[in-house]
């Protein structure tokens, strides 16, 4: 006959074991909190991918428009420096043009083409005159040795009584009949030829130099000028290379416009355009700093006082 084992009221039959009810309750429990640590794990691996996803995005927006700024930064700092050579070449070839222009003018040939001209003129303009109305001619004394020649011109075309006289000072020629006076001065030529080969051009309203800062302004939340070396920059050189220091200015045209045109960017979008620097603190250029737009100024303590006291009087002369 079977024999009947009682088992006891805390205990759970499962698959033919049995099992106590503690240890089941424990293995529910350690259970359900695996499901809960296995849904926390691919929540949070969710979440972390979206994270990394999000920052890659960003890193690579980042990337690109600082990668463009510093491309395009370099690309105005090359022009800056181009458009400095080029001024600097035009002033070399007008100086060239000039020293040519004032040998060609003062040469004796040249003088002397030019009094054919003024014969002719004397022709026209004198035609009444009376026959023995004398010519004077007053010439630079160096022509002195060609008066032999100059009489054979101007009795070739204009047979009149002929008088010479001579000056040391200048390459003025002149010549006075009936009172008709004909002047020609080297000098005057120079001038008016080296006007005409000087030329201005206007620069372009819509050029890099004027969307780059307001296009970096959108994207940031100040601007901060360092004028040591954007002036390095600008001017290429050194301030501590002796040999090209000396076009180390911040007072360049071209470096001040290049600040001019950051803070007038900064003040367009409402941001803080500050300055550091040797210049920031430059009492001669605070005034200039101001009406640029600049609203910070770095320097060393030393400097604070002066700018200030500048500061202070153009805030006195405004109000």
């Amino acid at each position: 006959m079977p024999r009947i084992i009682p088992i006891p009221p805390r205990t759970v039959v499962a698959d033919g074991i049995v099992v106590r009810r503690a240890q089941l309750v424990r293995g529910e429990r350690l259970a359900r909190l695996d499901d809960d640590i296995r849904r926390w794990a691919r929540r949070r691996a969710v979440e972390m991918q979206a994270t990394l996803e999000t920052q890659r995005r960003d890193a690579m927006r980042r990337g690109y428009r600082d990668g463009v700024a510093a491309a395009l930064g370099d690309v105005v700092a090359h022009l800056l420096r181009t458009e400095q050579a080029q001024r600097r070449w035009r002033g070399d070839l007008l100086a060239q043009v000039r020293e040519w222009l004032t040998a060609t003018s003062r040469h004796a040939d040249t003088m002397l083409a030019v009094l054919d001209e003024v014969l002719d003129d004397f022709r026209e303009t004198a035609a009444d005159a009376a026959p023995d109305a004398p010519l004077t001619l007053v010439l630079p004394l160096r022509l002195k040795v060609r008066a032999d020649a100059i009489r054979e011109r101007v009795q070739a075309v204009c047979p009149v009584p002929l008088k010479f006289e001579y000056h040391r000072a200048g390459e003025r020629i002149s010549a006075h009949r009936a009172g008709v006076v004909i002047e020609y001065d080297p000098d005057d030529f120079v001038a008016h030829a080296e006007a005409a080969l000087t030329f201005n051009t206007p620069p372009a309203p819509d050029d890099l130099h004027a969307l780059l800062a307001p296009a970096l302004a959108e994207e940031v939340a100040f601007f901060s000028i360092g004028t040591n070396d954007l002036t390095q920059y600008v001017m290429a050189a050194d301030r501590l290379n002796p040999a090209v220091a000396g076009l180390n200015d911040v007072t360049h045209p071209a470096v001040m416009a290049a600040i001019e045109m950051t803070a007038r960017a900064g003040v367009a979008a409402g941001i803080m355009v500050g300055m550091c620097g040797e210049a920031a603190g430059r009492p001669d250029l605070i005034p200039e700093f101001v009406r640029m737009g600049l609203t910070e100024l770095s320097m060393s303590p030393a400097s604070i006082p002066r700018a200030k006291k500048c500061i202070s009087e153009l805030a006195g002369k405004a109000g």
